[in-house]
């Protein structure tokens, strides 16, 4: 019933996550054992500290879960009782760093320990910043129930470990709104304006937010942690291919607006850009070519689907001025920004 919706997912995830899962389960009076079988588990899999199980079975538990109770909030429920700990070497590390952004390089570094299916990033615009982790590394978003589990536990954890109990100006879904997003439930995000059917997902804080100090910081533990999670990384991998592993890299380049260039995203795959340019080659592609899809996917975000001034698009991708953009968008959509803004804005009123 589930495979058919999740056959395009791969890469795998911590166990410890969907024991968590499983718990809430058996916490809601259903067979947690019989749900594992059904998607190809057992609860022995799930107990090894470094047990870890296809993305798809998780996801596929998560819904089986969602069908029983016929309650589409339950991502929600199990986000908000999910601990650091869970994702092991690299949740600790996150959670020992000295500073939120200390604590989101990590777990941008290291988040193939945790989940090598989805894309953990962050990036500021203006004065705020954008926290996502509910996106596979192609661009797409991740399922609805694991979108909330992921996104609602990152809430959770940013409030508790920082102290700050209104971090966030806005919440913003990739999905649509549904019957189990309740008043109850909605509360988990201490009072953020909540968008649904945004361009990702997202949790929207003020850039300073990036700079507030971690009560749980243990500065002691955190070289021995990072040497652990980079020992635990070689030996798990990241999951993607290199046309996926670039394409991600490229896409955190220009949601924190640093340069596009050859040079730069060797170094941040950890390859000389021969090897990086080899590698694409046999992917087809080149790297110019590559960066172009890039642009357009992330200038058709911010102009569709985004409300930021066509000027302030041109410098988030950048473009000198707005006609340099207006030239880009004819290219690749045989249309200028404002008609295509104006195309996305007709058809989500007939939403």
């Amino acid at each position: 019933m589930t495979g058919r919706r999740t056959k395009t997912l791969s890469g795998t995830i911590a166990a410890s996550w969907t024991r968590r899962a499983a718990r809430y389960a058996v916490s809601r009076g259903l067979d947690a054992e019989a749900m594992l079988r059904a998607v190809g588990l057992r609860s022995e899999m799930l107990e090894h500290p470094e047990a870890r199980i296809a993305f798809r079975e998780h996801v596929e538990l998560l819904q089986a879960i969602e069908e029983s109770l016929a309650d589409t909030g339950v991502g929600i429920d199990i986000g908000a009782t999910g601990r650091p700990e869970d994702f092991g070497a690299m949740g600790l590390l996150a959670e020992t760093s000295a500073t939120l952004r200390d604590a989101l390089d990590m777990v941008q570094r290291f988040n193939p320990l945790a989940n090598q299916a989805s894309l953990a990033t962050y990036w500021v615009e203006g004065e705020r910043v954008y926290i996502s982790d509910a996106h596979l590394p192609d661009g797409r978003p991740t399922p609805r129930v694991a979108a909330e589990a992921t996104m609602t536990f990152y809430a959770r954890t940013i409030v508790l470990t920082t102290g700050v109990l209104h971090p966030f100006f806005e919440i913003c879904w990739a999905h649509a709104r549904h019957p189990g997003w309740t008043t109850e439930r909605a509360a988990l995000f201490a009072g953020a304006r909540v968008r649904f059917s945004a361009p990702r997902n997202a949790l929207v804080a003020p850039a300073q937010l990036l700079d507030a100090p971690l009560h749980s910081a243990r500065p002691a533990l955190v070289p021995h942690l990072r040497s652990l999670a980079q020992r635990l990384l070689e030996t798990v991998g990241d999951g993607a291919d290199d046309l996926q592993k670039t394409a991600a890299c490229l896409r955190a380049s220009v949601q924190r607006q640093e340069p596009l260039c050859v040079d730069g995203a060797a170094r941040a795959l950890g390859c000389s850009t021969r090897t990086l340019q080899r590698r694409l080659g046999l992917a087809k592609i080149t790297f110019r070519q590559l960066v172009d899809e890039v642009l357009r996917e992330r200038a058709e975000e911010l102009i569709v689907r985004g409300s930021l001034k066509l000027s302030e698009v041109a410098d988030l991708l950048g473009y000198s001025d707005v006609r340099a953009l207006r030239r880009a968008c004819q290219r690749w959509f045989g249309a200028p920004p404002a008609e295509l803004r104006a195309q996305g804005s007709r058809a989500r009123a007939k939403v």
